[in-house]
């Protein structure tokens, strides 16, 4: 009797030290972090809005290195979605609700090591042309059940500092591209005719595309004795973000990164097309890192000579006033028929 009793005493005091420690847990969780990145706020919105280039900057693999990062159907912008599973994050299912490229980005997470599913939202703010502010926030949907509390002591802690690793990883993976050591130069850019097919495109199928035209356009020129000089090109005439079409993007992040920085710290107006060249053809080197690929900015002047203008104009804004320019038109001619 004396040993069930004893049994039965450290029962209850293991039930109470339990329901004590449900006490001390927590009912949910909230949590914000912040960073100041060095660069433009153009590409801090494509590294969230594209769910590919998450595993470049997040702490996840960092701290699970058994995680598997998969993409989902949709890859830029609102639906965009990416599954995960490792050993110490578990399974899990991000997607993107909300996508404004110049304020903020929102992401639902599920997460299997997680008391509930939780919302993530990253605010961004521009600061100047030299570096933007980025603050995250995380936040539970439901309250932790009481009876669970116990097992989430501590996690505050944890989330608080993966929150604060993710910013960190973001910040140094925009900054290491800005600062990418590439050559740079500034000069006149020769006058040059093009032959081209225009059309928009998801800017991950772009190598598809480039495979589909080229050998249309070099039949062409041959039926019509024409003879072409220099690579093939890409012509970036413009890119929404919203559907994450290009007419004509680009995949050369470091390069195109490195520039928009350099325009934006030096208020230089950006007019389209985007030039890339490809020097080195694909079928030529297998290998990526060999291509060679020189890409031009034209950069708007007033005035023969002048290239720092005191006007404070980025692609982004230009895309922007061709985007109202052709909503007028669209409206005016819906009035007038």
């Amino acid at each position: 009797m004396s040993k069930k009793l004893v049994y039965v005493l450290l029962v209850l005091l293991c039930v109470l030290l339990y329901i004590a420690a449900c006490f001390f847990g927590p009912i949910g969780y909230k949590g914000e972090r912040e960073a100041v990145i060095k660069g433009s706020y153009p590409l801090v919105y494509l590294m969230l809005n594209d769910v590919k280039e998450w595993p470049k900057w997040t702490s996840w693999k960092e701290s699970d290195p058994s995680l598997v990062f998969t993409p989902g159907g949709r890859e830029v912008n609102i639906g965009a979605s990416f599954t995960f599973n490792g050993s110490k994050y578990g399974k899990g299912y991000g997607e993107v609700l909300e996508s404004e490229k110049d304020s903020l980005f929102t992401l639902f997470y599920k997460n299997s090591k997680f008391p509930a599913d939780a919302i993530m939202n990253f605010q961004i703010i521009p600061q100047g042309n030299h570096s933007v502010y980025v603050k995250s926030f995380v936040r539970l949907k439901k309250p932790i059940p009481f009876f669970k509390r116990a097992f989430y002591i501590g996690f505050k802690e944890r989330t608080d500092n993966m929150l604060q690793s993710d910013l960190n990883g973001l910040k140094s993976y925009i900054e290491s591209l800005v600062n990418s050591n590439f050559g740079v130069k500034q000069e006149t850019f020769k006058s040059k005719k093009y032959i081209g097919i225009t059309e928009p495109v998801v800017a991950s199928r772009l190598p598809s595309f480039f495979a589909r035209v080229y050998p249309k356009i070099y039949k062409l020129l041959d039926s019509l004795n024409i003879k072409y000089t220099g690579p093939p090109v890409n012509l970036t005439l413009g890119w929404e973000a919203s559907s994450g079409y290009v007419h004509a993007y680009n995949t050369l992040r470091h390069g195109h990164a490195k520039l928009d920085y350099l325009f934006r710290l030096n208020n230089q107006v950006i007019t389209s097309p985007i030039i890339e060249e490809y020097v080195t053809s694909p079928s030529q080197q297998p290998d990526t890192s060999k291509w060679q690929t020189n890409i031009y900015y034209l950069i708007y002047t007033e005035g023969k000579g002048q290239t720092v203008l005191s006007k404070n104009k980025s692609l982004q804004d230009l895309l922007k006033e061709e985007e109202e320019k052709r909503k007028k038109e669209l409206e005016d001619y819906n009035k007038n028929n």
